[in-house]
């Protein structure tokens, strides 16, 4: 990998572990005051594939081009979620907006820190994945 993709990914990581304290911190419950753990993995995009439950199947051109604007100036601040597939690829739960702006990002000419992205992995049910 090249230097330029490493440290990306170093500041992408920090970035989401901050994300992920703050998460932490939101998602304590507070009738039992436990926290809820995530663990996030990078995963390259060109293994993401939309879930087929998801009823939203267009998206406007316009719409993804300010999502890929917006994750260039403020990253990723919620995690998508996934499940893994036995094929070695994933399955996005939620995030497709996100998923098409980091596509976006990664298809212009500095967007080599873009091919890969932070997400959720959990075993998930087709049920779960419709909803």
């Amino acid at each position: 990998m090249s230097d330029l993709l490493l440290s990306s990914i170093a500041k992408l990581l920090a970035s989401v572990k901050q994300n992920k304290k703050r998460r932490e911190i939101n998602m304590a419950n507070e009738e039992t005051n436990k926290v809820v753990q995530f663990n996030v993995t990078l995963v390259l995009i060109d293994r993401v594939d939309d879930n087929p439950y998801n009823p939203r199947k267009n998206y406007a051109e316009d719409a993804i081009q300010a999502m890929a604007e917006s994750l260039r100036l403020n990253g990723i601040l919620q995690v998508p979620e996934g499940r893994p597939l036995e094929n070695g690829r994933v399955q996005l739960a939620f995030g497709h907006m996100r998923l098409r702006g980091v596509r976006l990002n990664a298809q212009r000419s500095d967007g080599e820190k873009w091919k890969v992205m932070p997400l959720i992995l959990k075993e998930l049910s087709d049920a779960d994945m419709f909803h």
